[in-house]
């Protein structure tokens, strides 16, 4: 989990928030451990108000992962509504990060003002969060950051022999500091810095009396040189391939990508976008329609090929297609069987969709080469269709049965990496729950019918 306090917020108060919310996990019976990041180093880019968390779960929680983390930050907008949570989970994140993405809902909008990005984003924002499964909504337009304006008077600052590189080293001393020495502690050396003490730092007017020592020897208060304010600066400015960018994100929990991501396209479709401005939807999104085309394309084409080498096996087109019929619909099984576990159909998912196709031909294939067999020994149709079935029921009940076996920890969620192969495992086992109908039943009634 990813924390982030108000811009500007202290290490000690962003501390006192968050064991505000520790104190909310520490009730929680489900949860088994916790660890905190807290702060930056001493030269860190990102500020001391960010940071994360690594949340261990007991093994016999009853909740899902996702009900618990909807139900801490639904405790936490209420009783902490200055810190932000952005709950993930450990292998999606990794997986997520080594893909370039960011979040499942990316939104991201283009144009050449900053401010009117972020003011668009902010809209988009407020009309988003009444959509049914969107959670962990990113603020689009963070609040400004408090940082240092210094204004370098170069006549002056050129008469007394300075230059603006003086001045700006000057004040990143006084506030960062500057590491002097290094002192041995058993096989490491440790810096030491040296720099202002904080009551010093955190004084405009303390700062502006800085002594500065000039080329000619003398020492000469920085407010002669420069003017030093203290301003709200930009939180954050995009890019993305060269064009400035502002981003609202989102997790979704509860529905399938699908359906939400057609509520967000109605959201934004209503959104007056300025001139300049246009907004493009990403993330998982984009990801899974290009995912989706690939993959269409790689079980069409498999389908032609075991369609091809049915009809070099039977030489018959009637049997070919009776058996390809037969495979094909057991697709609907498929089907049933994500909608009955509310299970997407996403790339994980159509995966097992084509692992399906070449599991089942085979149940089909062994039926049909049965059946011709005891045609070519003078039974009739009908008699061979029986006589097939009767032999090859109990090694497709058993091999079916094993393999659904075999697939069921993963269906049911059960250790590290069952939330991504999930939708995998459900997908096979439906599918090869229809292939038990289709093979003995479908297969050879379409075969009765075409051979006619």
């Amino acid at each position: 989990m990813n924390y982030k306090a108000p811009p500007g917020t202290s290490l000690e108060e962003t501390n006192r928030l968050l064991l505000q919310f520790e104190d909310i996990m520490k009730k929680d019976s489900e949860i088994e451990a916790y660890s905190r990041r807290t702060g930056r180093g001493i030269a860190h880019r990102h500020p001391a108000n960010e940071g994360d968390y690594l949340i261990s779960l007991r093994e016999d929680h009853r909740r899902s992962t996702f009900q618990i983390m909807n139900d801490l930050d639904k405790k936490a907008k209420v009783q902490i509504p200055g810190l932000y949570l952005d709950f993930v989970q450990v292998l999606p994140d990794r997986l997520k990060d080594l893909a370039g993405e960011e979040k499942p809902i990316d939104i991201l909008i283009f144009g050449n003002d900053n401010k009117v990005l972020q003011k668009t984003a902010q809209e988009i924002y407020e009309k988003l969060k009444p959509v049914k499964g969107l959670v962990g909504l990113t603020p689009a337009e963070l609040p400004a950051e408090p940082e240092f304006d210094i204004q370098v008077d170069h006549e002056k600052a050129s008469q007394l022999g300075f230059n603006p590189g003086d001045v700006q080293k000057l004040i990143e001393t006084a506030i960062w500091g500057r590491v002097s020495t290094y002192i041995k502690q058993g096989m490491r050396l440790v810096g030491v810095r040296l720099r202002y003490p904080q009551s010093f730092r955190e004084n405009l007017e303390a700062l502006k009396q800085l002594q500065i020592l000039s080329p000619n020897g003398a020492m000469v208060p920085i407010n002669q040189i420069a003017k030093i304010n203290i301003r709200e600066g930009e939180a954050s400015i995009l890019h993305e391939n060269g064009s400035l960018v502002a981003k609202v994100l989102a997790d979704i929990s509860g529905r399938d990508l699908g359906s939400v991501v057609e509520d967000v396209k109605n959201v934004l479709r209503k959104v007056k976008l300025p001139y300049g401005v246009s907004v493009y939807l990403g993330g998982d999104y984009e990801s899974q329609l290009k995912s989706f085309e690939q993959l269409f394309f790689v079980l069409v084409l498999a389908a032609l090929l075991i369609f091809v080498v049915l009809l070099f096996e039977f030489n018959r087109f009637r049997t070919a297609l009776a058996i390809f019929l037969g495979t094909v619909f057991s697709f609907t099984f498929v089907i049933i069987g994500l909608y009955v576990t509310r299970t997407s159909l996403d790339i994980s998912s159509f995966i097992g969709t084509i692992t399906v196709l070449g599991i089942v031909v085979n149940n089909g294939i062994l039926l049909m080469d049965f059946t011709a067999r005891y045609r070519a020994i003078g039974k009739s149709k009908v008699e061979a269709l029986l006589q097939a079935g009767r032999i090859r029921i109990r090694p497709i009940l058993m091999t079916n049965t094993t393999t659904i076996a075999g697939f069921l920890p993963l269906a049911l969620q059960l250790g590290t990496g069952g939330e991504i192969l999930q939708p995998f495992a459900i997908a096979v086992i439906s599918g090869l729950v229809g292939s038990m109908f289709f093979s003995l039943i479908v297969i050879p009634v379409l075969y009765d019918l075409f051979e006619k």
